[in-house]
């Protein structure tokens, strides 16, 4: 199964998104729904294109990619878009798909070198 086809990596970004809008009405912060829309564009071309990588450079290339998108987003927020609990998630939902598709070890962290969030 590619990771795009993982009902649990869906579930994880929708309990993402879910989690952000709330926060948002609940705390007043300053980020906007288009904001969250983003996230969860990022988040499903990255689960696309991982899923269509062949070896372990191309992959990380889209994490890469991934990781900066989500940076420039979460910076282009008054307020960060990404706390904890996202950070956490996103975090399993790029690592899972990457040892899934045998790109990485099960508890390796491969956003880390990129992420600032």
């Amino acid at each position: 199964m590619e990771p795009k086809e993982n009902q649990q990596l869906r579930a994880l970004l929708d309990n993402i998104l879910v989690a952000m809008s709330e926060y948002m009405e609940e705390e007043g912060v300053k980020y906007k729904k288009r904001h969250i829309r983003k996230c969860s564009q990022i988040v499903k071309l990255f689960l696309e294109e991982i899923s269509a990588t062949h070896d372990r450079p191309d992959g990380l290339l889209v994490v890469q990619d991934t990781i900066e998108q989500l940076n420039l987003l979460n910076q282009s927020c008054r307020t960060p878009l990404i706390e904890t609990m996202e950070r956490e998630d996103l975090c399993e939902i790029i690592n899972t798909a990457c040892v899934m598709k045998g790109y990485s070890a099960e508890k390796e962290d491969v956003t880390e070198v990129w992420r600032d969030w």
